[in-house]
């Protein structure tokens, strides 16, 4: 199987008995239990965890020195049976590199009950384990994105291209599930030879849920992979989309000159509605991010005239979003507020996770140019924690830059100073670097 790119950790068998592949190699059984729960948290977890959670709750019943003493063997079993390259640690915290696959059905492709998961770890933090799996991959946000789970997880191999149409025409609904269960959707659905049937669809939608994840260099892997596949079967359309999206991702990596080489391709793809779309809203990334405001506005202008009254829903509120959040950094309020409520009238809470996140964003930030800073660092800190909890997690990034603005505006200059920090570390960690936008942000801080 290749779990390369969107992620490079191992795979966890949970739907039964406890096993562990690392580069298809079955590990065999963990060193002990503490050991295979230690493992677990980080794999479930799939971000930083407390040093001192893990200690206490790994080696309870013990005095809070000797739990010290106990993690740290527990932690060295660990980094010897699946490698110290895996894991990541710092003083206070503790994660995995890369996110791991995580399996909860048997071997029919059936969930297990609660019960099940993960038979034969025994240790008193696993009830409590067992309860946050099931919930997590038996039922997210609601029975309809726990119906699609299943159902794209319970397809048979010789069913794959009714898997990746359903996948490619319902992928919104990727943004309602964790980074664990879309990672077990596409490994189920991946094609086994790259012109099979929704092929380039499917890498694009890969490349699309690996920049929310924050893996810039995935994204445009998957991207160029389905930008190849849609070339030699050619089809025009997923051609030009993956070449839009290309020239997105490296713009967000903050490479500004391969970026512009793929608008380039893109401008000179077949004219057609679709195309001018695509080109007409890459050009206004593209000039959005360089700072030439009022070349950005002018398209801006050319879309609404031209291209959006036939847009679809999610087109339109895409669009929306965007002009919300460019209207709110350039302080005008009156029209970043307009675009507010266009946005509104079309998005779907339940489903437009994205979006819905672009414009809470966007409030803050007017909400900013009004100098009520005390407010807007509450609604900050909630955002970032939303987007966390739904794993946004360059969403996150953009969340945290904002925050720390307001820190530097409110005379916290040593806070400020350390979200920013954050920024530019998990920026690095996705595979990046700062794009000019992001760059003129810093410069606004005034704290460096």
């Amino acid at each position: 199987m290749d779990n390369s790119h969107l992620y490079s950790g191992g795979e966890l068998q949970l739907g039964g008995q406890f096993n562990v592949l690392l580069a298809g190699k079955d590990l065999g059984p963990p060193p002990s239990s503490a050991v295979a729960v230690l493992l677990l948290v980080l794999a479930f977890n799939n971000d930083w965890v407390p040093r001192s959670e893990l200690e206490s709750k790994l080696h309870p019943n013990t005095d809070p020195k000797a739990q010290s003493n106990s993690f740290r063997q527990t932690l060295f079993r660990l980094k010897k049976w699946i490698g110290s390259d895996q894991i990541r640690v710092e003083s206070r915290r503790i994660r995995l590199n890369a996110p791991w696959l995580m399996r909860i059905a048997n071997s029919s492709g059936e969930l297990v009950t609660a019960s099940r998961i993960a038979a034969g770890i025994d240790h008193p933090w696993m009830d409590e384990l067992r309860q946050q799996f099931a919930s997590r991959f038996g039922a997210i946000g609601s029975t309809e994105h726990s119906h699609f789970y299943n159902m794209l997880q319970g397809l048979s191999e010789s069913d794959r291209e009714i898997g990746r149409a359903v996948l490619t025409s319902g992928a919104h609904l990727l943004e309602a599930h964790s980074q664990a269960e879309v990672l077990n959707i596409f490994a189920a659905l991946r094609p086994r030879r790259g012109m099979e049937v929704y092929s380039a669809e499917f890498y694009l939608e890969r490349s699309k849920c690996a920049m929310r994840f924050g893996s810039f260099d995935s994204a445009v892997n998957y991207a160029l992979r389905a930008f190849r596949i849609a070339q030699k079967k050619r089809q025009s359309a997923v051609s030009a989309q993956s070449a839009a999206y290309l020239m997105f991702w490296l713009l967000e990596k903050g490479e500004e000159t391969e970026s512009q080489e793929w608008l380039g391709t893109l401008k000179k793809m077949e004219r057609t509605p679709l195309t001018r779309t695509l080109v007409r809203n890459a050009e206004l990334a593209f000039y959005w991010n360089a700072g030439d405001f009022d070349q950005a506005s002018s398209i801006m202008e050319s879309i609404e005239l031209s291209s959006l009254p036939s847009s679809t829903r999610s087109e339109q509120l895409h669009y929306w979003a965007n002009a919300s959040l460019f209207f709110a950094e350039r302080e005008d309020a009156i029209r970043s507020g307009n675009c507010l409520l266009k946005a509104k009238e079309l998005i779907q809470p339940k489903l437009d996770f994205t979006s819905d996140q672009m414009l809470e964003l966007s409030q803050i930030v007017v909400q900013t140019t009004k100098r009520n800073y005390q407010q807007s660092l509450e609604n900050i800190k909630q955002l970032v924690s939303l987007c966390e909890s739904q794993e946004f997690h360059l969403s996150a990034t953009y969340a945290l830059a904002h925050q720390a603005l307001i820190l530097a505006k409110m005379g916290k200059v040593l806070e400020a100073r350390k979200v920013w920090l954050e920024v530019e570390s998990r920026r690095r960690a996705f595979g990046g670097g700062l794009p000019e936008r992001v760059k003129r942000q810093k410069a606004a801080l005034q704290v460096f």
